[in-house]
């Protein structure tokens, strides 16, 4: 992935996002650490260009958001959580253990 042109509050941050691609996948918050705070009091915008795989992509978005590309095809996201404090680790510990 190659980020052509990149803007925070209308200043040029393309090295900056370039520098954030990680295995042709950006995720990016926009916000102040990017550049600063380009335009104090003012809703700024994250904007970019692109090109991946031969495709050209342009992206925005606002103050706090994250910025995500590619992004995924699917409908939702799920997460899910075990705290793996059942009584079958405890068993099986205990099997272990006894051999």
């Amino acid at each position: 992935m190659i980020i052509t042109k990149a803007t925070y509050g209308e200043k040029d941050c393309t090295q900056i996002v370039q520098s954030k691609v990680i295995g042709n996948k950006l995720i990016l918050r926009a916000d102040n650490n990017i550049m600063g705070d380009t335009n104090p009091g003012v809703v700024k915008y994250l904007e970019i260009e692109g090109n991946e795989s031969g495709e050209v992509f342009k992206e925005r978005v606002r103050e706090g958001d994250t910025l995500v590309y590619p992004k995924t095809k699917l409908k939702r996201l799920g997460v899910w959580y075990t705290n793996n404090t059942n009584n079958r680790s405890e068993e099986h510990t205990s099997e272990l253990q006894s051999h």
